[in-house]
């Protein structure tokens, strides 16, 4: 059912206030496909014999909003700590996302592995369906694009 408004600001305000709405739930769906390709592509790709997963690569994938109706999906290497242990190199979140970008695993690179691309993966995905998500997104809130 079509929806009438008194004034132009009334109008104005549903909109802004739909697009908001809308642009965040797309960056949690599109954020939820990052978190099962990082799962799929680079956990599941590999399964480490000298060192225990702690995660923080997956718990770094992120959605924040930057305006009102623009939002990014992003890893981010602050999330994640790697520690020296006194062996080997030190890693930080910057050399983790450069790394798995390339299907390398915890310092290891195997012919599996770099076929595995989870940031292509996601590339691809949000290339094919960000705005079809978007435009879903702003129906169920009220503005249908057709």
């Amino acid at each position: 059912m079509p929806r009438t408004f008194k004034s132009f600001v009334e109008m104005e305000n549903f909109i802004a206030t739909a697009c908001e709405k809308a642009v965040k739930k797309t960056c949690n769906r599109l954020l939820g496909t990052l978190q099962e390709l990082i799962m799929s592509e680079y956990y599941d790709a590999f399964e480490p014999k000298q060192y225990q997963r702690t995660m923080q690569f997956y718990d770094s994938a992120m959605t924040e909003m930057l305006t009102n109706t623009c939002g990014q999906i992003f890893m981010n290497p602050d999330k994640m700590n790697y520690p020296f242990s006194g062996r080997g190199w030190s890693w930080d979140g910057v050399t983790q996302i450069n790394a798995a970008s390339e299907g390398i695993h915890g310092g290891w690179t195997t012919k599996e592995s770099v076929q595995h691309m989870y940031w292509d993966e996601f590339e691809n995905y949000c290339d094919n369906n960000a705005l079809k998500i978007l435009k879903e997104e702003l129906k169920k809130s009220g503005v249908d694009t057709k």
